[in-house]
């Protein structure tokens, strides 16, 4: 992970000051407080940037764990993958193996139904045992649904 992307290099202002705050608490405080954390906004207002910056703080706090970052793209080519093999478990078992996740642009999983069902049951798993699950979303500005 770039180690450039942490909270002193993302500029603070009246439209993302709670944002930066939550997370930063959810780097601090994994698995405890808002999980998943799941941080919307418009393609290229700095969502990445802040869930790595998440990423870079844990790592400060909590060296020992393991970070698992990838893109939605991938974790669903990877699941086709692993079903079109036979090997769904062991591509579970990879995805459970981490302490904190960071899952970039999980709008490309929707409307593919087994993977959305994977990502959720990954998303209980790390509940469940209290492993900080972070994702970004972007927000189409023609969108029809309302995110709250």
């Amino acid at each position: 992970m770039n180690h450039k992307c942490s909270f002193s290099h993302i500029v603070s202002g009246q439209f993302n000051k709670d944002a930066i705050r939550i997370a930063k608490e959810v780097s601090q405080n994994p698995g405890k407080s808002i999980n998943p954390l799941i941080i919307t906004g418009y393609w290229g207002s700095g969502k990445t940037l802040l869930m790595k910056a998440i990423g870079n703080e844990y790592n400060i706090n909590f060296n020992k764990d393991k970070i698992g970052f990838f893109y939605a793209e991938t974790f669903v080519g990877d699941y086709k993958k692993a079903e079109t093999e036979n090997d769904v478990i062991a591509f579970r078992n990879s995805h459970q193996s981490h302490a904190l996740i960071l899952i970039d642009s999980i709008e490309y999983i929707e409307g593919i139904q087994k993977a959305q069902e994977e990502f959720i049951q990954l998303i209980d798993y790390y509940i469940k045992y209290q492993k900080q699950v972070v994702c970004t979303l972007a927000s189409l500005a023609n969108s029809s649904s309302k995110t709250y």
